[in-house]
């Protein structure tokens, strides 16, 4: 009887170890529609603080992360620029809302808007994909408290014809300091 209960515990074993790796198959990026890599040339990230002036890390900042395309080629390049308000939650996979396309530029956004998405289409159209976005889902993975510190999201977008980006990328964060101009009435 011990042999059959170890046979038993062996087997439930194998079962929770197979159900936990899955099948190993990736239904969504299959041989007829291959996934898409985009390697920027260049990575940015940038703060705009709330406050004209301000140094200091405050509810309100914008944060920017973007990513320029191939620059060795004619102009347009292709852009991808994610803006997200200071209080957009880490590690939470958020859906955004497609909006129409104005030119070459396509953008999503969230429904409380803080989270900003725009694809700008460069002159390569191999460079991405040449259909149209059909969705975009933004998971920020770091927000940084002072520059320097990593700004990082991963990205699923889904284009019409199937096929999709899902990558992760990042950059460290400069803030960009606006100066307030003093208005001054004449005497």
């Amino acid at each position: 009887m011990k042999t059959l209960g170890s046979v038993a515990a062996i087997a439930a074993v194998l079962i929770n170890a197979s159900l936990t790796m899955g099948c190993g198959c990736d239904p969504g990026n299959n041989s007829q529609r291959a996934p898409i890599d985009f390697t920027p040339s260049s990575s940015d990230a940038f703060r705009t603080p709330a406050a004209c002036g301000s140094a200091s890390f405050a509810a309100g900042d914008v944060f920017t992360l973007e990513l320029l395309g191939e620059t060795d080629i004619a102009a347009p390049y292709t852009v991808l620029r994610l803006d997200l308000a200071s209080s957009v939650l880490v590690d939470q996979s958020v859906p955004l809302m497609v909006g129409e396309v104005a030119g070459n530029v396509t953008s999503a956004k969230s429904n409380d808007r803080s989270i900003q998405f725009s694809l700008t289409n460069g002159s390569n159209t191999a460079e991405l994909d040449v259909t149209a976005l059909a969705s975009v889902v933004v998971t920020v993975t770091s927000m940084p408290t002072a520059d320097g510190q990593p700004l990082s999201a991963e990205l699923r977008l889904t284009f019409d014809d199937g096929r999709v980006l899902d990558q992760s990328y990042t950059a460290p964060l400069k803030s960009v300091v606006v100066s307030c101009l003093s208005h001054q009435s004449a005497p």
